[in-house]
């Protein structure tokens, strides 16, 4: 599989390597096929690629057996009398002549000659390629044979010419196998050049099987029709169905109804004929390399998945239908054959669906959904119940058939879907259930229904539209008698969205009358839910001790009497708590590794496990620790997201991109989060993508659209309870106006550093009322608020144009504190950048400990864009950042043209920029009178008397280095 793909990749890099590449292929032919046709083919390509001299010198004195072979050769040669047929002495001259060519070209260049499809290959091929093995001792020559394994049956001759051949020792042989699905996704990538899409590579690894061949043709036809079989390799497979008896033909649609493996005794069951006949059948397609019988298993199945797929199409409709039937009828009355009681019950409602047979697949559907649950296979479980629901109106009396009427079974297949991360399916599902549901006859079941709508909604990034279901479903189920477990549920659920929309009084005290309610009927699933949000809303609240209290007797309720919806909450919610507000960093990453393995035995690592490992990916950034983290997000990534979920995943690798420089991917990541929480009103995604979009805006220099980001990020958290997801925005939204009023002081524009300034004092006095709300907060959620606090308050000295070194530190000094190495090594940065610009006594050796300190901590992390920015200044401020020894002057470099001296050079570069003096001495940290000096002396060097001449020739040179 792949091989001509792969022998062509060969043969391009030998020819460019400088060798002889010489290439044949074996024609498709009745009897015995063409005889030497792939020597006459490779020796025609040889005639193309030389001169007539040339290959007058290569073919030497047996160019008359050539001719033989190549008749186009004939024109060229003088006529020479007919030896009558090629008989023995032709086939012996022929033979040596090719080992002679052969050996002439090697004395010029290694020699490639491949042969392709030699399971077509006639017995004279065969014969001179022995004679090339056993004579060709000496010259560089590589032979390639390629042949189709399951082109070859049982008898086929080249069995047994292989078989002599590797007996012989001199050859190697290469089996071909599949892809895995990381190097399908390397060879889709490569043909597409980007990244496919998760559901694609699903589709194609599921019909390939890993074939290369399979993979590229269905590729190619994925765009106009996902679920299509290209042409190509339709007639293709079509044709090899072809090449069996009709016996084994039947057998063979028979086997394409069973799926990926077929049991020999149920063959027999659906074909009905006798055992002599199937056995003669099954050996017959065995032998054709259609079927692969594994022993141990004691079951056939297709070769190529796709094979099994043009069989199944072949079948007529009832034809069809009868054959499901029979399977089905036969696992029925054998389950002791058909393997573990799961696969068999949902094996029976496949082929009860697949026959259109409503009122055996219905039951069979809701049975084999209700185990797949049980059993945590909720994406199976989601699956069947819609097969159920397909085919509900075409039963008679279905209800009495499973138990329930439709929106109950519409309720439990939402219920499916979201927990196997479809939430977009479930709010639909449930959507219809609604429909079925009269509220003024049954306000407690369309309540309920409300309250997973708004859970799904809320899943799916819809928070506005989950709310309102949620006070839909409140109003709905009411306080009276008989409907306390009822409003428990749906106030807990009320009481945790307003919690994650940063309403966290409401949330208390909707909160507390859920644990209440739970509490008087003695319900642990509603207590442990309830509790785990207000354990959350009481850490977020400053009752820190209490919160984690509660939310760890939560897990500990939930975790085998809880949905395991509830569960996966819980873990996040302690996790991303112990994290930000209370930075138990450490604790809060094992939390998040114990939650997930958690989570996975429940079946829903698609949904609670992706935002478990973003969590554990946000705390290893937030630690240092990035190749870690890089690594969790690399696994969530492989679980194909969905949802809120998905936003979570897609921040957190945006994070990364940001810090490790890789802006494109940032950038598609962001957008991705944008996209799907473009109707989600939860600051905890709003806030950090404004931060990340403004942070990623400041590296590239963007520094209009970061100003944009924070306004819009301080926007849509207003409102809201928490000063968390407020200070890390205030502080990006300093540092761009810091950088703005530099650009401004450069350009000599007061008008825009008068609204820097402007700006700036708004955002440190709302930095000054989240300082003040947190004073109520534990002590870690204050000190990482005042870390911040610093940071601001040092960007706006810088905004003022007063850096100030002590503040730097005393920022540098808090972020070390709460164990936070990058922003704690920005300040470092920033301090001996501002250090440099007072040129205070003795400040160069501050200065250079700091950039030191602040380089190490960016090597160590793989922060690329600010090592490079670190590297810059010292470069610029003449600092060694790998010794640690104070900085001793560098040698001057031999002089530029003109004389010019290093600095010069420098100087005379922001010159070729437009800087004014000023800017110049701002940015090589000099005295603008030496700048003027500096300048002074280029000129004169130079032979002009202008910076707009100095600018040209600056110019002029750089076009003369490149």
């Amino acid at each position: 599989m792949g091989k001509s793909r792969l022998v062509g990749e060969f043969c391009r890099q030998a020819t460019t390597s400088g060798a002889w590449v010489l290439v044949g292929s074996c024609i498709e032919a009745t009897d015995d096929g063409v005889p030497y046709s792939p020597i006459a083919e490779a020796l025609r390509h040889l005639m193309r690629a030389t001169s007539a001299p040339e290959r007058d010198d290569v073919l030497g004195p047996g160019a008359q057996e050539i001719a033989r072979l190549v008749p186009e050769l004939r024109r060229t040669l003088e006529p020479e009398p007919d030896h009558g047929p090629a008989g023995p002495a032709f086939r012996s001259r022929l033979f040596e002549t090719v080992r002679d060519i052969l050996g002439r070209l090697g004395q010029r260049a290694p020699v490639l000659l491949v042969v392709e499809d030699a399971h077509w290959a006639d017995s004279s091929t065969r014969d001179l390629l022995t004679f090339l093995l056993v004579n060709l001792l000496r010259e560089p020559v590589l032979v390639v044979v390629t042949y189709r394994s399951d082109e070859l049956p049982r008898r086929h001759p080249l069995r047994r010419y292989l078989a002599e051949l590797y007996r012989r020792g001199r050859v190697d042989r290469f089996e071909l196998a599949p892809f895995d699905r990381d190097e399908l996704v390397a060879q889709l990538t490569g043909i597409r050049g980007r990244p496919p899409a998760p559901d694609l590579v699903d589709a194609i690894w599921r019909r390939s099987e890993g074939n290369p061949f399979h993979a590229e043709e269905l590729l190619a036809t994925a765009d106009e029709d996902e679920d299509a079989l290209p042409l190509t390799l339709h007639d293709m497979l079509t044709a090899r169905l072809g090449v069996v008896s009709p016996a084994s033909q039947r057998v063979l649609r028979a086997a394409s109804v069973g799926g990926g493996e077929v049991a020999h005794w149920i063959l027999g069951a659906a074909t009905g004929i006798d055992d002599d006949q199937l056995d003669d059948a099954l050996r017959e397609a065995i032998d054709h390399q259609l079927l692969v019988f594994d022993p141990d298993r004691r079951t056939y199945r297709f070769r190529h998945a796709l094979q099994r797929e043009v069989a199944y199409g072949e079948l007529l409709f009832e034809e069809r239908a009868r054959l499901h039937s029979r399977y089905a009828e036969a696992l029925g009355l054998h389950p002791e054959l058909a393997g573990t009681t799961s696969e068999r019950v949902a094996e029976v409602a496949y082929h009860w669906y697949a026959a259109q047979r409503a009122d055996r697949a219905v039951p069979a559907l809701v049975e084999a959904a209700a185990v797949a649950e049980g059993l945590h296979g909720f994406a199976e479980a989601q699956r069947h119940y819609e097969r159920a629901l397909q085919l509900w109106s075409r039963a008679d009396d279905p209800e009495r058939l499973v138990g329930c009427n439709r929106p109950t079974l519409r309720a439990r297949a939402a219920e499916a879907a979201h927990l196997a991360g479809d939430h977009d399916q479930a709010r639909v599902l449930v959507g219809k259930a609604l429909t079925g549901v009269d509220p003024s006859a049954d306000p407690v079941g369309a309540g309920l229904l409300h309250e997973s709508l708004g859970r799904y909604l809320w899943a799916a990034g819809e928070t506005e539209a989950a709310l309102v279901a949620y006070e839909e479903a409140v109003a709905l189920v009411g306080a009276g008698a008989g409907q306390v477990a009822e409003r428990a549920r749906v106030v807990a659920s009320v009481a945790q969205a307003l919690m994650l929309a940063g309403r966290y009084r409401e949330s208390r005290r909707q909160a507390e009358e859920a644990v209440e309610l739970a509490r008087s009927l003695d319900s642990r699933p509603y207590e442990g839910q309830a509790r785990a949000t207000l354990g959350a809303v009481l850490v977020l609240l400053g009752e820190d001790e209490s919160g984690i209290a509660h939310l760890r007797e939560a897990i500990r309720i939930l975790d085998g009497n809880g949905r395991p919806d509830d569960v996966g909450r819980a873990y996040l919610s302690l996790s991303e708590l112990l994290s930000g507000p209370l930075n138990r960093v450490d604790e809060a990453v094992a939390t998040a590794m114990e939650g997930l393995q958690r989570v996975r035995e429940l079946g829903i690592d698609r949904v609670h496990g992706v935002s478990l490992l973003a969590a554990a990916s946000n705390g290893l950034f937030r630690l240092g620790r990035w190749d870690e983290a890089d690594a969790l997000l690399d696994e969530a990534m492989a679980l194909r997201p969905s949802g809120t979920a998905a936003i979570d995943l897609y921040l957190a690798r945006g994070r990364m991109s940001v810090g490790r420089g890789r802006f494109a991917d940032a950038a598609t990541d962001l957008d991705t989060a944008r996209a799907l929480s473009a109707r989600a009103l939860a600051p905890q995604y709003r806030a950090p993508l404004s931060t990340l979009t403004a942070g990623l805006a400041l590296w590239e220099g963007e520094l209009d659209k970061a100003c944009d980001a924070v306004e819009e990020g301080l926007k849509a958290i207003s409102g809201t309870d928490d000063p968390w997801f407020g200070a890390p925005l205030i502080w990006h939204g300093l540092r761009a106006q810091a950088d703005r009023a530099e650009r401004a002081r450069a350009r000599q524009s007061e008008a825009e550093l008068a609204s820097a300034r402007s700006t700036a004092a708004d955002l440190v006095a709302d930095m000054d009322r989240l300082v003040a709300a947190s004073q109520s907060l534990p002590f870690a959620y204050a000190g990482i608020i005042d870390a911040y606090q610093r940071l601001a308050r040092a960007e706006q000295a810088r905004v003022d144009g007063f850096p100030s070194p002590p503040l730097w530190e005393e920022a540098a000094a808090a972020w070390d504190a709460v164990g936070q190495p990058y922003p704690a090594a920005y300040a470092r940065y920033r301090g001996g950048e501002a250090t440099l610009y007072l040129r205070e006594g003795g400040g160069a050796a501050a200065a250079a400990r700091l950039l030191r300190e602040a380089h190490a901590t960016a090597v160590a992390l793989g922060a690329a864009p600010f090592q490079a920015e670190i590297e810059r200044l010292a470069t610029r401020a003449r600092v060694t950042l790998t010794s640690p020894d104070e900085p001793a002057p560098p040698a001057e470099p031999e002089p530029a043209p003109f004389g010019l001296t290093s600095r010069e050079r420098e100087v005379l570069g922001l010159i070729a920029g437009g800087a004014s003096n000023r800017t110049i001495a701002t940015a090589l940290f000099i005295s603008e009178k030496t700048a003027s000096v500096h300048v002074s002396h280029i000129l004169a060097k130079l032979g002009v008397t202008s910076r707009v001449e100095a600018a040209s020739v600056a110019h002029r040179m750089e076009s003369a280095q490149k």
